[in-house]
C-alpha cells in the first residue's frame, strides 16, 4: 500500500524546524550562493538510504556551506530532502560519492495528474543486456560484449551495431532465448515503481532496441501499457541472424514515445522517459522529464537528470516532490 512506502505529507508541520522528529540539520535563511543549472535559484532534492543527521551534517562541514531544508519525506527506503539553494558540481560529485542521488525541482511532471513513464529494457528496466547473454550461452560472447559496448558509447552507429551483433547470432537455437528469460534479473526497484505509479494513474511502457521476446513478457508481468522492441527472426528453430522489421533506433524510439502519449492523451510534459545509452537520448531530452539510469560517462554529460546510486525508486522520490 503507497502508506506504508510514504510518509504522509498533510500531516507534517510547516515550520518544519520546530519538528520534533525532524532528523536533519536546519539552519537559518542565510543559504550561500552556489553554482546551479539554470539563472535563477533552484529548490533540489537529495535522497539516498545512508542520508540521515550525521552524514548530512559532515557533508555541509565537508563542503563548508549552509543550505536551508525545505520538507523531508520518506519513499520505500529512501531519505529524501528537499533544499533551497544553488548547488556546485563539487557538492552534486560528494553527494554521489556519499551513496546519495541528487536532482534540481525543474519541470518535474505533476504526479498527481495522469502521466506516462518510458522504460529503456536493456541495463534499465532489467540488470542485463540480452544480446550479450545470448551470445554468452552461445560461445561468441567476445565480439557482441565489445560491439554492444561501442554502441552504448555512441562510438559506431547503432543499426550497423546491432545487424552486425545479430548476424554473429546466426545459428542459435531458440531454446537459448528461453534460458535467458528464465533467469531474466529485473533491475531493483522495477515493480515497487510501476505499482506505485499506476496508483496515481500513470500509464508505463518498454521502448527498447532490444528484442521484443523480453520486452513482450515484461508487459505481461507488470502490466504494461505498451512494449515496443526488435523481432529476431527464427525458423526451424534457429536465429537466422537477422531482425523482422524496423529496427528500433533513437529516431524510432523518439517516435514512439510521442505516438504513444498521443494514443493516450498525455501531454509531452507529462512524460518521463528514462535509459542508460546513446540511443536513449533522443527520447529524454525531449520527454517531460529524462533521465540517464547508471549511464556511462558520455550519456551522463548530455542529462541534467541522473540516478547514480539509486534503484528506480528513485524515479518516484524525484516525483514525489511534486506532492510535498
Amino acid at each position: 500500500m503507497l502508506c506504508q512506502i510514504i510518509t504522509i505529507w498533510c500531516n507534517l508541520r510547516n515550520d518544519i524546524s520546530l519538528m520534533s522528529h525532524f532528523n536533519f540539520c536546519f539552519h537559518n535563511t542565510n543559504t550561500e550562493i552556489l553554482h546551479h543549472c539554470s539563472s535563477n535559484e533552484t529548490d533540489w532534492i537529495f535522497y539516498g538510504k545512508e542520508l540521515n543527521k550525521r552524514t548530512f551534517i559532515n557533508y555541509q562541514k565537508k563542503l563548508d556551506i549552509k543550505l536551508v531544508i525545505i520538507n523531508f519525506w520518506t519513499i520505500d527506503k529512501y531519505k529524501v530532502v528537499s533544499i533551497k539553494g544553488l548547488i556546485t558540481e563539487t557538492a552534486i560529485s560528494l553527494a554521489y560519492k556519499l551513496g546519495w542521488d541528487v536532482a534540481p525541482l525543474i519541470n518535474i511532471p505533476d504526479l498527481k495528474k495522469p502521466g506516462l513513464l518510458i522504460l529503456d529494457m536493456d541495463s534499465t528496466a532489467i540488470q542485463i543486456e540480452c544480446i550479450d547473454e545470448i551470445a554468452k550461452i552461445a560461445y561468441r560472447n567476445n565480439f557482441v560484449k565489445k560491439i554492444t559496448k561501442s554502441a552504448m558509447k555512441g562510438e559506431i552507429d547503432f543499426v550497423r551495431s546491432l545487424k552486425n551483433r545479430v548476424e554473429m547470432l546466426k545459428g542459435v537455437k531458440e531454446s537459448v532465448l528461453k534460458q535467458v528469460l528464465d533467469t531474466l534479473p529485473l533491475t531493483s526497484g522495477l515493480i515497487e515503481l510501476v505499482e506505485n505509479l499506476k496508483l496515481f494513474n500513470w500509464e508505463v511502457a518498454i521502448i527498447s532496441s532490444g528484442f521484443k521476446y523480453y520486452a513482450s513478457y515484461l508487459e505481461k508481468k507488470l502490466n504494461l501499457v505498451e512494449s515496443i522492441a526488435n523481432d529476431l527472426e527464427i525458423e526451424d528453430g534457429q536465429l537466422t541472424g537477422k531482425l523482422v522489421g524496423k529496427i528500433v533506433d533513437s529516431k524510432y524510439k523518439l517516435n514512439s514515445l510521442k505516438k504513444i502519449s498521443n494514443k493516450l492523451n498525455i501531454a509531452l510534459e507529462q512524460t518521463i522517459a528514462i535509459g542508460d545509452g546513446y540511443n536513449d537520448l533522443l527520447m529524454i531530452k525531449s520527454a517531460g522529464l529524462g533521465i540517464a539510469y547508471k549511464a556511462n560517462y558520455y550519456v551522463n554529460k548530455q542529462v541534467i537528470f541522473k540516478i547514480i546510486n539509486s534503484d528506480l525508486m528513485g524515479v518516484f522520490c524525484i516525483l514525489s516532490s511534486t506532492i510535498y
